[in-house]
């Protein structure tokens, strides 16, 4: 039984002898580097999609031959060598010569590496959110529309590569949260950027012109036809990094087309909007509506409870809901306000109202349905296991371990509370909200 475990040993022993996992190491930190080279240069140089597949196929069947030929072989101070036996080593190493440790080519490629590693990864890892980063600042968001590729075959349709520009400029304009730049200015841009058609308009120039104007977003498009069917597809992307926030798709026919530009000027408008007064409340990535003033009023409604003003918390959420009458949150929020009014027959009423409609609600806002109903139906043990599904989703949610923790509180699980208290008072320091004052 034990020649296994002692084979395992050796391999394990004969690998970092013939320094393989130095060999993997410095080749998966090449391999790093090359895709992220070729992530950064494949759009500016217009290389087809296959490219990063090819590259990634080439770098696989290289780490093979690599591992091979880090086992047979060796890189000496006399050249490559072949790797000698272990016997061999161990005669040389009877006869032991002092010598003083150098430093190796090897040391300093990996060295640079770890530093090219660092380099590329930083902004990845501590980019921030453009539109988070907008938040605590009050600055409105700045946005460049570029022109709509005509992708339909047919010339008739060019004129709309300027004419959806136009309608979605127009009407993001008319809203105070957001800067719109002027599309003149970018036609110029385009055309100083040697462009002969639109068509040659990707996404790196649309985000090189989209810096120079200093928008934090730009939106970019297409127009697509099959048969008698219209599409357009809008996205959303951040300037400096070229991340998609959010892509919308709008289809009708060719009769309809202004009400299909209408629409989508409609969506993206409404999203930034609504995005901002997310990110200006500190609330969730998520919103279940469409609305601006939807949402305006159920920011309002969770400030009125912040401020202990329960009754007016209650007026905004259905003001909200009045609105927007699928607008779950404002929902979910209301039968609370009308719980610490005491009126706990409206606070069920509400409640049970809907849950009856939780199979159309994202997994979040499901399970804080489900919470409620045992709030209000079932016991604080089922509100624990639906409060610790919640933060198996999000366990960096303040107000989830707070809930958690008034849960146990309620079942004199005082040992259990505390821990859920304090993660949860440090989450708020830490985001710079204060915790609910009830």
């Amino acid at each position: 039984m034990s020649e296994s475990p002692n084979k395992l040993i050796k391999f394990w022993q004969e690998l970092k002898r013939r320094k393989v996992f130095k060999v993997i190491a410095m080749y998966a930190g090449t391999a790093f580097i090359i895709l992220q080279l070729f992530d950064i240069i494949a759009q500016p140089l217009q290389w087809p999609a296959w490219t990063m597949t090819f590259v990634i196929v080439l770098l696989c069947i290289g780490f093979i031959i690599t591992l091979l030929i880090s086992w047979i072989y060796d890189i000496t101070p006399e050249g490559i060598k072949k790797t000698e036996s272990i016997e061999a080593v161990r005669k040389k190493k009877s006869q032991p010569v002092t010598e003083r440790r150098r430093i190796k080519a090897s040391d300093i490629i990996i060295a640079a590496m770890a530093i090219a590693i660092v380099i590329l990864l930083y902004p990845k890892i501590f980019k921030r959110d453009t539109l988070e980063k907008l938040r605590s600042s009050g600055e409105r968001i700045s946005v460049a529309v570029m022109p709509f590729l005509n992708m339909t075959g047919d010339t008739v349709w060019n004129v709309w590569q300027d004419g959806i520009q136009e309608i979605i400029t127009s009407s993001l304009s008319a809203s105070e949260e957001l800067s719109i730049r002027q599309t003149e200015t970018i036609k110029n841009l385009v055309r100083s950027s040697g462009l002969n058609n639109y068509a040659s308009l990707t996404p790196y120039i649309a985000s090189r012109i989209s810096q120079k104007l200093n928008a934090d977003l730009f939106i970019c498009g297409k127009i697509i036809q099959s048969g008698k069917t219209i599409r357009v597809y809008a996205q959303l992307v951040e300037s400096k990094s070229k991340e998609v926030f959010k892509p919308f798709q709008i289809e009708g026919t060719q009769e309809d087309i202004l009400t299909i530009l209408d629409s989508l000027a409609l969506n993206v408008k409404n999203f930034l909007i609504i995005s901002k007064l997310r990110n200006e409340a500190h609330l969730g990535t998520y919103a279940s509506t469409i609305s601006p003033e939807a949402y305006r009023c159920y920011i309002y409604g969770l400030n009125a409870s912040d401020e202990g003003n329960r009754e007016r918390a209650t007026e905004w959420y259905l003001k909200a809901l009045e609105i927007d009458t699928n607008f779950f949150e404002a929902a979910l929020s209301l039968p609370y306000a009308y719980s610490f009014r005491g009126l706990y027959e409206d606070a069920k009423r509400w409640c049970f109202r809907f849950y009856k409609k939780r199979d159309l609600m994202p997994e979040r806002l499901r399970l804080t349905a489900d919470l409620n109903y045992a709030y209000y139906f079932g016991t604080p043990y089922e509100e624990i296991e639906y409060d610790k599904q919640r933060l198996r989703l999000d366990n960096q949610s303040p107000s989830f371990h707070y809930s958690l923790a008034f849960d146990y509180i309620r079942l004199y699980q005082y040992g259990k509370a505390i821990p859920e208290y304090k993660k949860s008072l440090e989450l708020y320091k830490n985001i710079g909200l204060k915790p609910p004052t009830s």
